[in-house]
């Protein structure tokens, strides 16, 4: 009996390794010498905790760069071709559109909303959204990120001199009464401790979510909607989509009284200080009155509130660590600051954000560091030929590893992995790829700046009003540019999207109102 088992094992194994030479061949050639498991691959080395898996992450990036930019990664038998060359990066991110297959496990979250969609329905979608992410547009909105930064400055004024305390919830539940203010237009006051069922159904999908895209050969099983995960997961998303077919109904019913299909009316509440949301203009799209079906509204609606959610949260909560460990930065933020609005309580407005120049880079610096989704994947659709003359061959699959893209030294240098926001106050990357926090090419984050101007404004009114520490006095790098001691990489985990082991936590001091700050 053993040896039958056997028998069928090794003529299956040989079967497969025939049916996929090529696949092999290419393995080969992209200089893989990791160990793989006959049916597992390299599954078997993401065994471990969440911390693991994000130093298993690294390690692929920084094998692709040690390899020319390339290596193999096997998980089960489908294999990846891992990318930390901006050039390559830039050719298959234009060349290669389709999303693999591991993405569906957001199918019964997302629907076909453009972030996972097949090309087919992506392309004409996208061309729709992005024409109303307009910086007019965006600009709109910093009155609301203003207001709701201040709501969220309020509450952390609880915390004053009490130790460390995890910033991240904070940071989520203003990003999430930003984004259902902007792009739903409806307030949900969740950083006021709401008892609105949609903050806490939104919130719990987003988590099964993320279980679900780590582990998918158990959640995408048939036997998966027999678990109590699978039942909360249906509740909740009955109420998210109720929650959110309601707005649209009630949006289609008042365009449909006011009668607004002139680009003028569109435009009227920008100029009048009234931002449209982005569910308003959807629907108000100038001769196009049926141009998205309520179920395409709502798959949409539902893309653009987690992606500017979950992801602004963890990148604000990076950028507030980061600044707590560098206090010569931290300074030259607040100086900056001080010079735009001196003492004064005012609301950040749309133009003070075009003067806080340092407050960018300082932004755009830890997300060269520190991406909240440190990889992307994508399927090889047909066979390409890469711009290094090696062939992806059809039927694999390649992972963009933005971590090791932005911490390639060819572009960044030597010192990549340090932190220093004047790498963006002196220029460019070398190559625009280079940085790719973001993603590049066609199916690049569509609401990236929107993302800047909500992160600028609550990091700004977040300096205006407290001194950031790191959880622990050890943690300080630098003070007026000199090393205290040898800097160390923050505790990182892997769950989809980067989290950090201490749960974002930094002290809040109050800022002494006046006192004198440092020259950049």
């Amino acid at each position: 009996m053993i040896l039958h088992i056997l028998f069928v094992l090794v003529f299956s194994y040989l079967f497969v390794r025939f049916k996929d030479r090529k696949l092999y061949k290419l393995s080969r050639q992209l200089n893989n010498d990791l160990f793989t498991i006959p049916f597992i691959g390299h599954l078997y080395l993401f065994i471990g905790t969440a911390e693991d898996r994000m130093k298993l992450v690294i390690y692929f990036g920084r094998k692709a760069l040690n390899n020319g930019g390339l290596c193999a990664l096997w998980l089960g038998t489908k294999l990846f071709t891992v990318v930390a060359d901006p050039v390559t990066f830039e050719y298959l991110s234009k060349t290669c559109l389709e999303k693999d297959d591991l993405t569906n496990v957001a199918q019964p979250l997302l629907g076909n909303g453009t972030i996972f969609a097949p090309v087919s329905i992506w392309r004409p979608r996208r061309k729709i959204v992005a024409s109303h992410f307009g910086l007019a547009r965006l600009n709109s909105f910093v009155d609301i990120f203003s207001q709701q930064s201040q709501v969220m400055i309020k509450i952390l004024k609880n915390l004053e001199g009490k130790g460390a305390k995890s910033v991240y919830n904070f940071f989520k539940v203003y990003s999430m009464d930003s984004v259902c203010e902007t792009v739903l237009g409806v307030k949900v006051c969740a950083q006021n401790e709401s008892n609105h069922p949609f903050p806490k159904a939104f919130e719990e999908n987003c988590e099964i979510f993320l279980k679900k895209g780590l582990k998918p050969y158990i959640y995408s099983t048939p036997f998966y909607k027999l678990t109590s995960s699978y039942r909360t997961f249906v509740e909740n998303n009955e109420i998210i989509r109720d929650f959110v077919k309601k707005i649209i109904k009630s949006k289609r019913e008042e365009h449909e009284n006011k009668k607004e299909t002139d680009i003028t009316d569109i435009d009227e509440g920008i100029n009048n200080h009234k931002p449209q949301t982005f569910l308003d203009t959807m629907i108000k799209t100038p001769g196009n009155e049926n141009l998205f079906s309520d179920e395409e509204l709502l798959e949409e609606s539902i893309v653009l509130l987690i992606g500017a959610t979950d992801t602004s949260a963890t990148a604000a909560a990076l950028i507030a660590m980061m600044l707590s460990r560098y206090p010569d930065v931290q300074d030259k933020v607040y100086n900056e600051l001080q010079k735009v609005f001196n003492d004064s309580d005012r609301p950040v407005t749309a133009k003070d954000l075009t003067q806080l120049h340092y407050l960018e880079a300082v932004i755009k610096e830890t997300l060269r560091l520190y991406p909240p989704g440190p990889v992307t994947i994508r399927k090889v659709d047909k066979d390409v030929t890469i711009p290094s003359g090696l062939t992806l061959v059809k039927g694999s699959s390649f992972l963009f590893h933005m971590w090791a893209i932005n911490r390639n030294p060819q572009y960044w240098g030597q010192d990549a992995d340090e932190f220093k926001p004047e790498r963006f106050i002196d220029g460019a990357p070398v190559h625009p790829a280079a940085f790719s926090t973001f993603s590049f090419g066609p199916r690049n984050c569509i609401g990236y700046k929107y993302a800047f101007l909500s992160m600028k404004t609550v990091i700004a009114n977040l300096l205006r009003n407290f001194e950031l520490l790191p959880a622990e006095a050890s943690d300080i790098y630098t003070i007026n540019g000199k090393c205290l001691e040898k800097e160390k990489p923050l505790r990182l985990k892997f769950e989809v999207m980067v989290r950090d082991v201490s749960d974002f936590s930094v002290r809040l001091e109050s800022r002494v109102k006046g006192h004198q700050v440092i020259q950049i």
